[in-house]
């Protein structure tokens, strides 16, 4: 049986550019010392980080889970991330940078004329009105030398984002861009169609060689679950 766990650097997760960092460090580290004292032998847990008083290392060496979403559901509700509101992810890949970033530029600026005029036609309060993140280069900016970049949509009505991602759709369609769509396993390319879904963050368009690819889905968010 497993007595003794050490974690090093458990603080370096929280340092991704991700809103579910502390999540996923939580998540990790519950796992970790939760391998200690399975037997019938007591067990330790030793958690190194630079950050001892932040509440995902705080909560998880406790191995308190309604502690931990307690806390971060606030942060979510602040900044308007899931599962409180939806969010819209936007990826764009191309293997020239220039034309992938100025691409992304042109459908987050749509997106935005799109959300200046709902918000008009609607009257929505300054805290409802359609947010937009980027866009900017992704998490991992460049693979097999092809340049990503992303840009993010939130709304607190899911039904908003489906008519952004179907107004993108057209606009990519109608661009006169390459790009090469495919079905959502990504096994078989079949120019022409779109097959897009916000139920699964599935991939809509493809990089084929010099093409543009436009991935348009819903980001998941395990703590959807817990919050319903």
């Amino acid at each position: 049986a497993v007595t003794l766990v050490g974690v090093l650097l458990a603080d370096l997760s929280l340092h991704a550019s991700d809103y579910m960092a502390a999540e996923r460090t939580f998540q990790l580290l519950t796992q970790a010392v939760g391998r200690a004292g399975r037997g019938n032998l007591p067990g330790n847990a030793v958690i190194q980080t630079y950050q001892p008083e932040h509440y995902a290392i705080i909560y998880a060496a406790n191995q308190d889970y309604e502690g931990f979403y307690e806390e971060e559901i606030l942060y979510r509700d602040l900044m308007q991330y899931p599962p409180v509101s939806n969010m819209l992810a936007v990826q764009i890949y191309a293997s020239v940078e220039k034309e992938g970033l100025e691409f992304a530029q042109r459908l987050a600026d749509k997106t935005k004329v799109l959300a200046d005029g709902w918000q008009k036609e609607y009257d929505w309060k300054p805290q409802d009105r359609v947010q937009i993140v980027g866009p900017a280069p992704a998490g991992i900016g460049k693979i097999n030398d092809i340049y990503r970049f992303v840009f993010y949509v939130k709304h607190g009505e899911y039904d908003c984002l489906v008519r952004v991602k179907d107004v993108l759709e057209q606009m990519v369609k109608e661009s006169g861009v390459p790009v090469v769509c495919c079905g959502q396993k990504m096994t078989e390319l079949v120019p022409g169609t779109v097959d897009a879904s916000l139920e699964k963050h599935v991939p809509v368009w493809q990089v084929e060689g010099d093409h543009v690819i436009v991935d348009v889905g819903a980001v998941e968010h395990p703590m959807q679950e817990a919050h319903h």
